[in-house]
């Protein structure tokens, strides 16, 4: 997969499973939680701290939460 700029554009560059990441978008984004990408994949953050990222595989999606303090 190609590096991505937007949240919007890894989703749609995604071979599969870009129903689910729509999901886990809009309930990440209904959140506090501010969007980018780092690393070619999204991740959320709180006053810049990373919280969660996202990824897509093959044959699945991958939904990862960093330690930390926010």
């Amino acid at each position: 997969m190609q590096r991505s700029k937007t949240v919007q554009e890894y989703i749609l560059n995604s071979q599969s499973r870009q129903d689910i990441l729509m999901v886990l978008r809009d309930l990440l984004k209904s959140t506090e939680l501010s969007e980018t990408i780092k690393w070619g994949a999204p991740c959320y953050t709180v006053n810049g701290k990373n919280v969660i990222g996202l990824g897509v595989f093959k044959e699945h999606v991958a939904i990862w939460f960093f330690q930390g303090h926010c």
